[in-house]
């Protein structure tokens, strides 16, 4: 698992960073290191960046130079919630096994970490599953202890992700209108320490989700039908509807093919399991109905649009399939073993089941590490070009505050980029095209976006003024191949703007005193 994550530098060299939201996460840290607050960057739970902060202070390391260091651990995590998961629902057989393909041979896994999802990650890979873990173990042995762990695990996931607060939402309900009746009229015990570790887990998440989410303006735009509707609904409301969903025929690219035909293998096992073994306990059917339910809940909210993000509930659809297929896996290897005394034509039917299941775990594993020590499959996530790069350590070496004004793409660098190489939190720069389909728009709204568009348009007039007095803009950075930027409009302005940086990718224009 951890070669799946550190491959890539130990082939390519230190550091070889990687993900398009490293910057903004290092934006948001840096915010949180500061002034204790992220929310005018962007519409995250303070989770990740709260935790991020202290280990950059502590380590000494800016969160940009950090992330290299800590992010290709990831899939660690995700293997080590998913060993602990399957070992609790079918012993640790079943645990090694769902390491195996959650950390190594899950596409889900890698995307979030190539991608820098690190909250999302943190949140939907990690803590879902110890909160699902940790609901088993309030099936099967209700203590103190066990309802205590579930409700600060499971509440801890509002702090990180929306996806994650929203899916585990879900399934908790589930729990609560249909599990939490049966088991206060079968089994008295087991149903008041369900119920009072659940009413614990909703009052700690109401707490964290008093600020972070703005509970309040949320719970008031969904009752009064204001438009206003809190942080949180915002988050959810702009991004309903926006992105199609891609469909199964999409889930091989993200999901794998061991992961996505031995986990319907062992949904399959799994189904028969109800049908011909009555004897199970209560426990341990409730267990495997819940896992039964997260998978059923993130397959459809990958068909639709409307829930809001189709094609996250499709990656996380991957992790039920890795505790399915690492089912349906140590159920092929027993039965492969037991039918050493059945006839021959058993005995061939096992051996030739385990064999092409292995085959297909080892090619994926073969794949998955030759991925992971290449480039990412997206230009954007890959280090910046050298000559933005270059430009990102002038700026951070000039820098005595106010804001930069950067192009919407250094290359393939977004601005949020240069803001994080250069140690600014503004302006955030977005392409017309991005401002008008009002998905993952900064707290802030389209206005200051509108603002910078102009900005970088004008070297003069009126507005420009405006904008660059307003912001404190100390320097305006072109790339000079950003198509329809008229960055020497700006460089024939000798009066109004010099030449503080350039290079052959990019130049740096500092306004001449108040404009």
């Amino acid at each position: 698992m951890l070669a799946r994550g550190y491959l890539g530098p130990v082939v390519n060299g230190w550091p070889f960073p990687r993900g398009v939201d490293r910057y903004e996460h290092d934006v948001m840290a840096g915010m949180m290191m500061s002034g204790g607050s992220t929310e005018s960057f962007m519409l995250y739970p303070p989770g990740f960046h709260l935790l991020a902060a202290p280990i950059s202070r502590l380590s000494g390391l800016e969160p940009l130079a950090l992330f290299p260091f800590l992010a290709p651990a990831l899939p660690l995590l995700s293997a080590l919630a998913c060993y602990a998961l399957a070992r609790r629902l079918w012993g640790w057989e079943c645990g090694v096994a769902a390491a195996l393909f959650s950390g190594l041979l899950l596409g889900g896994t890698y995307m979030h970490f190539a991608e820098a999802r690190y909250p999302n990650f943190v949140g939907e890979y990690f803590l879902i599953v110890l909160a699902l873990a940790a609901l088993v173990g309030v099936y099967a042995t209700p203590s103190a202890r066990a309802g205590l762990l579930l409700a600060l695990v499971g509440s801890s996931a509002v702090l990180y992700h929306q996806i994650a607060s929203y899916a585990l939402a879900v399934i908790l309900a589930l729990v609560s209108v249909f599990f939490v009746p049966y088991l206060l009229a079968r089994d008295r015990r087991r149903g008041v320490s369900l119920l009072a570790s659940l009413a614990l887990l909703f009052l700690l998440s109401v707490f964290y989700a008093w600020d972070t989410y703005d509970l309040p303006g949320l719970v008031a735009g969904m009752l009064g039908g204001s438009e206003t509707t809190g942080r949180g609904g915002e988050a959810v409301a702009m991004a309903m509807g926006t992105k199609p969903a891609n469909g199964p025929a999409h889930f091989l690219a993200t999901l794998s093919h061991p992961v996505l035909w031995l986990g319907l293998l062992g949904a399959a096992i799994l189904l028969a399991d109800f049908r011909s073994d009555r004897r199970r306990g209560t426990p341990d059917t409730l267990a495997r109905l819940t896992l039964l339910a997260w998978t059923a809940l993130l397959f459809v909210g990958s068909l639709t649009p409307y829930s809001g993000f189709p094609d996250r509930f499709e990656r996380d659809l991957g992790v039920p399939l890795s505790l399915l297929a690492a089912l349906a896996l140590v159920a092929l290897l027993r039965a492969t073993w037991a039918s050493r005394a059945g006839g021959r034509s058993v005995l061939a039917v096992s051996v030739a089941a385990a064999v092409l299941a292995a085959a297909l775990v080892g090619t994926q594993a073969a794949r998955s590490l030759e991925e992971a020590a290449g480039p990412s499959a997206r230009p954007k996530d890959r280090p910046a070009p050298p000559e933005v790069a270059a430009a990102g350590r002038w700026l951070e070496d000039h820098n005595t505050g106010g804001s930069i004004l950067a192009t919407p793409y250094l290359g393939y660098v977004p601005s949020r980029g240069m803001l994080a190489m250069g140690g600014y939190t503004g302006m955030q720069s977005y392409d017309i095209g991005r401002i008008e389909r009002a998905r993952d728009l900064p707290p802030f709204g389209a206005g200051p976006l509108l603002d910078a568009q102009w900005a970088l348009h004008h070297p003069d007039g009126g507005r420009t003024r405006r904008i660059i007095r307003e912001n404190d803009v100390r320097y305006v950075v072109f790339h000079k191949l950003y198509p329809g930027m008229p960055w020497r409009a700006f460089e024939r302005r000798e009066d109004l703007y010099r030449t503080a940086y350039e290079n052959a990718s990019v130049i740096v224009f500092a306004p001449r005193g108040p404009l």
